[in-house]
């Protein structure tokens, strides 16, 4: 059976994320909701890239139905790729407030890894190293089964390998030995379906993430700030005096 982004809903799922685009962060309301919790510039980088996720899967789901709407079949499954690589940073960022809290992950060692994830890049200058891609697909994998799998069949579209090249573009007759281009990827069934059905597990798995998982574990990060405070502000102190 075929399926469309149509049927899935995704027009209208990518149109709600349009309208619910967060315009500001404000430090100030940060700190007004709980001085003892905000005081840390941590918890502002986490609020600013969750909610820079938002903007950019908005951007990518729009991308998406342009080019499906346009049989861009190969440049669709490349952008969905890309859309699932935002998700699973969302996911890595909820999975890693969860190892801070349950003490599997030190303080210092948290502020690091959200620098990495708010500020991470490869161009040089004052980035920090990224977060690896892979290592945030498999943590959302394991919250979201079937990502994985969706991920690397998209990877084989998005490289220049078989699928994405002469699978993509070619037919050949062999006993005529005759090889005959075309956009072969565009009116491939299978792949419009897969494609549909990826955009709605990844989307929605999205949306989980955004709406439910993060919401719960920032309230408890507030809360295990709250109880950590005079530990982190002693052990903060002892740093500046070295």
């Amino acid at each position: 059976m075929k399926y469309t982004i149509d049927d899935m809903g995704l027009r209208e799922r990518i149109q709600t994320w349009e309208s619910s685009l967060p315009r500001e962060v404000s430090a100030e309301a940060l700190l007004a909701r709980c001085p003892m919790a905000h005081k840390w510039k941590v918890t502002y980088l986490i609020v600013l890239s969750r909610e820079a996720t938002l903007w950019r899967m908005s951007d990518l789901g729009r991308a998406l139905v342009r080019l499906v709407d346009s049989h861009d079949a190969l440049a669709a499954r490349i952008v969905l790729r890309s859309a699932c690589e935002t998700a699973a940073l969302l996911a890595y960022l909820n999975k890693k407030i969860e190892s801070l809290i349950e003490g599997q992950l030190s303080f210092d060692d948290f502020n690091t890894l959200v620098r990495r994830v708010a500020l991470g890049g490869k161009n040089g200058g004052d980035y920090f190293e990224p977060v690896n891609v892979m290592t945030a697909i498999q943590h959302f994998s394991k919250e979201h089964p079937l990502i994985q799998e969706i991920y690397d069949r998209l990877s084989e579209d998005a490289h220049p390998n078989a699928s994405g090249l002469l699978y993509a573009y070619s037919d050949t007759n062999p006993e005529l030995l005759e090889t005959t281009f075309h956009r072969k990827i565009a009116s491939a069934d299978a792949t419009s379906s897969h494609t549909a059905t990826s955009a709605d597990l990844i989307f929605l798995s999205y949306e989980q993430q955004y709406n439910s998982i993060w919401p719960a574990r920032f309230e408890s990060l507030e809360q295990w700030l709250r109880e950590k405070d005079a530990s982190l502000v002693a052990s903060a102190h002892l740093r500046s005096d070295r």
